[in-house]
C-alpha cells in the first residue's frame, strides 16, 4: 500500500479511503448496530455478555459516515468513467501489448515506461526520444530505443517503419515527447516557435498517423 517514495499524506488518504471511508465496511457496521439481534449475536461470538445499549449519536454518525462513504465512492466511480468518457476496455494483453513512448528516455516518458514494466514485465515498451536512455532497464525487460527528432517528419516516418520491422505494430502510444524554449513569444526566435509548435503539436498528430492504422482506427 505504501508508495515508492515511503509513507506520504497521498498514501494515509489512500488508506483512510479504503478502510475507515469504505462503503462496505461502514454499511456492514451500521447494518450491526441498527439490528439488536445481530449485535447479540456478534457480541455472543467475541464472548462479550450484558446489557446492550447503543447510544443514539454513536448510531447517527453510523449513518452518516456510511451515507458519506457512499457518496465518495459514488463520486470516484462517476469521475473515473467521465475521464475514460464512459467507455472501458478490457481487451489489453499486456503479455502482448507493444507500447510506445515518445520522449522516453527521461523525466515523465522514463516514468511511465517504468511504471509499465513494474505491472508487467513482459510488456514491450518502445522509447522514441532523440536523447539516448538515462535510464537503465533491467537485464530481462524488453525495452527498445529508436533515435528520433520528432521536430522532423521525415525522421518519424523512417523511425516507425524501423518500429514496424524490428518490433512490431505498436498497440498504445504515449504521446508524451515535447519541449519547452522559456522564452515568451517576444523574446523567442522564428526557430524556437516553429521548433515548438513541430514537437508538441505536429509531432503527435503525425505519430498517430503513424500507428492508428494498424489498430483498425
Amino acid at each position: 500500500m505504501s508508495s515508492r517514495e515511503g509513507f506520504t499524506l497521498d498514501t494515509a488518504v489512500k488508506l483512510t479511503q479504503k478502510i475507515l471511508l469504505n462503503p462496505l465496511v461502514n454499511g456492514s457496521i451500521t447494518a450491526v448496530l441498527s439490528s439488536k439481534p445481530a449485535l447479540e449475536f456478534l457480541l455472543s461470538r467475541l464472548s462479550l455478555t450484558g446489557p446492550i445499549s447503543i447510544q443514539p449519536l454513536v448510531l447517527r454518525s453510523a449513518y452518516l459516515l456510511t451515507f458519506g462513504s457512499f457518496l465518495l465512492s459514488a463520486n470516484d466511480y462517476l469521475n473515473r468513467q467521465f475521464a475514460n468518457n464512459w467507455v472501458s476496455d478490457r481487451t489489453y494483453d499486456w503479455d502482448k501489448e507493444i507500447v510506445v513512448v515518445t520522449g522516453g528516455s527521461s523525466g515523465i516518458g522514463a516514468s511511465v515506461a517504468k511504471e509499465m514494466l513494474s505491472r508487467n514485465r513482459r510488456t514491450r515498451i518502445v522509447i522514441v526520444d532523440i536523447a539516448p536512455l538515462a535510464w537503465k532497464p533491467e537485464a530481462d525487460a524488453r525495452v527498445s530505443y529508436f533515435q528520433c527528432d520528432v521536430t522532423d517528419s521525415q525522421a518519424i516516418r523512417d523511425t516507425f517503419a524501423r518500429i514496424r520491422q524490428e518490433v512490431g505494430d505498436p498497440t498504445v502510444v504515449f504521446n508524451n515527447a515535447g519541449l519547452v524554449r522559456g522564452k515568451t513569444i517576444m523574446e523567442g526566435s522564428y526557430a524556437d516557435a516553429e521548433v515548438t509548435v513541430r514537437a508538441n503539436l505536429l509531432a503527435p498528430m503525425l505519430v498517430l498517423k503513424e500507428v492508428l492504422p494498424a489498430m483498425g482506427l
